[in-house]
């Protein structure tokens, strides 16, 4: 071998020794780190990339969700809400900042978030709910003349429910709620009946010949309540 080809040999040699000790440098103080250390940092890694996504999801939906529109109420719907919320509690009172010649604010008489994707599916629930629980429903006054005789025409139906009876001249929100009613029943004075979520009468004398018609048992009937009496009769008919 020529003196020349000897050193560029050397000099090739001395190359690869030298980045042979500098990667086992670089490399040995990974190669010596435990197993378990190795596999926490990974762990570590795998957590972090999922809480990074979670969090992206988590925070896409939030925005999504209050960016969602509330849902809206019709008369009927609003005639529901209220009457649920006010029979809910004795203590649930209309605040007196509402107006009520307007739409009533559906966040102050549902009990559910109303931007939720099920919104409209709870709030069709609470509609059928409350009036099967109370097919018969008065708004009255307590002193009033025509208001305790439109009350005691239907107890003396001896219905199962009973009528839910509110006088609303003992009530704290008597100014706000009254007005309201009136809107969405479109009647002018009290008693305002409501029979399976429907506006009857509306005046007492309506009341009286609806009752003598029998009518009145009718709508009564077909609203769920169970008439007691008639049931009674009809047993002593079959001894």
């Amino acid at each position: 071998m020529s003196p020349g080809r000897r050193r560029l040999h050397t000099a090739f040699a001395a190359l690869a020794a030298l980045f042979i000790v500098s990667l086992y440098f670089v490399t040995s103080p990974l190669l010596s780190l435990p197993h378990s250390t190795v596999a926490s940092t990974a762990t570590d890694w795998t957590r972090w990339k999922t809480h990074r996504n979670s969090s992206k999801h988590s925070n896409s939906w939030s925005l999504s969700h209050s960016h969602r529109k509330p849902i809206t109420l019709d008369t009927d719907a609003e005639l529901a809400a209220v009457t649920n919320f006010i029979a809910s509690l004795a203590s649930n009172a209309i605040p007196p900042t509402v107006d009520p010649s307007k739409p009533i604010d559906p966040e102050l008489v549902l009990g559910f978030d109303i931007r939720s994707p099920r919104a409209l599916e709870d709030l069709q629930e609470l509609r059928i709910d409350v009036w099967e629980k109370n097919p018969i429903i008065i708004f009255s006054e307590m002193h009033s003349p025509t208001c305790r005789e439109a009350k005691t025409m239907f107890i003396e139906m001896n219905t199962k429910p009973g009528p839910l009876i509110f006088d609303i001249d003992q009530r704290g929100d008597a100014r706000v709620l009254t007005p309201l009613l009136h809107r969405l029943t479109a009647t002018t004075s009290l008693p305002i009946v409501l029979i399976g979520g429907k506006p009857v009468g509306p005046t007492i004398t309506d009341l009286r010949s609806m009752r003598d018609s029998g009518e009145l048992r009718k709508l009564v009937h077909e609203a769920g309540a169970e008439l007691v009496s008639s049931q009674k009769k009809n047993k002593k008919g079959r001894k």
